[in-house]
């Protein structure tokens, strides 16, 4: 039983050393490119994102943004709403309200 336990062990150290020697030789893989846009701030998609899903199934509009952060350019809020719709992660309805595309509330489910 203990050169059972023993040749576990070493297999499992051995398969633990493989697999973090091969993901530090793979580069990771970048977040995409609107995520990075602004990342870390209040006006990201990052954190539209995350208020889109706890505001769902309530859209998301400008001023509603705006409630949770008051200093928020209008104009920046609205560009990266478009650009997230544009990217098909919001759906954008004829009153100018974002809501969550199915793929995304999946993703976040």
């Amino acid at each position: 039983m203990d050169k059972n336990a023993a040749l576990y062990d070493l297999f499992m150290d051995a398969a633990g050393a493989i697999y973090t020697a091969l993901a530090a030789a793979a580069p990771p893989t970048p977040a995409p490119v609107l995520l990075q846009l602004r990342a870390g701030l209040a006006e990201s998609a990052g954190w539209f994102l995350v208020q889109a899903s706890e505001f769902a199934p309530e859209p998301l509009t400008v001023e509603l943004l705006r409630v949770r952060d008051i200093y928020a350019s209008e104009r920046i809020v609205a560009a990266l709403l478009e650009l997230m719709a544009g990217e098909g992660w919001l759906e954008r309805d004829a009153a100018g309200r974002y809501a969550l595309a199915e793929a995304e509330r999946e993703l976040l489910a």
